[in-house]
């Protein structure tokens, strides 16, 4: 960031109960989503994802990770952000668009079991075979609580 808060501040104003921008000028910055579906804001000739530049505006400081709360990567209200951990912006995803067994952390196997599986701490935690995919991702979402707490995400 080679602009200060102060500077930043001074061009563009946060709204934080709408998640929107507005310049000097008055009018809003819409932005521009970028492939991973964060929306891109250009200030003073600088490109920010619209969620670091709503907490430095809104908290004056610069988090190393912020998680969407909520999965919607351009729902920058304050009360759907929050400071995280890489661990905890991780846990806090949807579904894989690769998934083929339809819940998060179930993977179907061969023998026509559906195992469930949780990753912590850079090692994956087989959590057991399952009849069904919907019994391997009650032990998924039971081991995710109790790691993850509210960062969890169904």
């Amino acid at each position: 960031m080679s602009h200060s808060i102060e500077q930043l501040r001074a061009v563009i104003n946060y709204v934080p109960d709408e998640g929107k921008f507005i310049r000097s000028s008055g009018k809003e910055a819409k932005g521009t989503a970028n492939s991973k579906g964060y929306l891109l804001i250009k200030v003073l000739g600088e490109i920010y994802a619209a969620h670091r530049l709503a907490w430095m505006l809104h908290h004056g400081d610069v988090p190393t990770m912020i998680d969407h709360i909520n999965n919607n990567k351009i729902d920058n209200c304050i009360t759907n952000l929050r400071i995280a951990t890489a661990t905890q912006n991780k846990a806090n995803t949807r579904l894989q668009v690769n998934n083929t067994s339809g819940f998060k952390g179930v993977r179907r196997m061969k023998n026509d079991r559906f195992y469930a599986v949780i990753g912590h701490e850079y090692k994956k935690h087989y959590l057991g075979g399952f009849d069904t995919a919907k019994e391997a991702h009650c032990a998924y979402r039971g081991a995710a609580i109790i790691l993850f707490g509210e960062f969890a995400c169904p």
